[in-house]
């Protein structure tokens, strides 16, 4: 089981799935479509920052730190797809 932090009590990820699942009543099984989603999702918000940072309009060291974001976000989804989902 991969880690999700780096902090020894933080819940790990069976932990984390099955405190969705209460909170949602939500079989596991709908865990990955949306992981996927919120990937996306935040591919979209984060590339709107990096266009902002390649005009200009922001500069910062967080700012020039999103320009691989996106391509890893989309990654993550295509191989939660290609992979739990399918």
């Amino acid at each position: 089981v991969q880690a999700v932090s780096n902090s020894p009590d933080a819940p790990d990820r069976h932990e984390l799935a099955d405190a969705w699942s209460q909170a949602t009543g939500r079989d596991h099984l709908d865990l990955p479509w949306f992981m996927v989603f919120s990937a996306w999702r935040l591919a979209a918000i984060v590339e709107g920052a990096w266009k902002l940072h390649v005009e200009g309009v922001v500069s910062s060291e967080y700012a020039r730190g999103l320009e691989q974001d996106v391509p890893n976000l989309l990654e993550e989804a295509a191989a939660l797809i290609e992979g739990p989902c399918r």
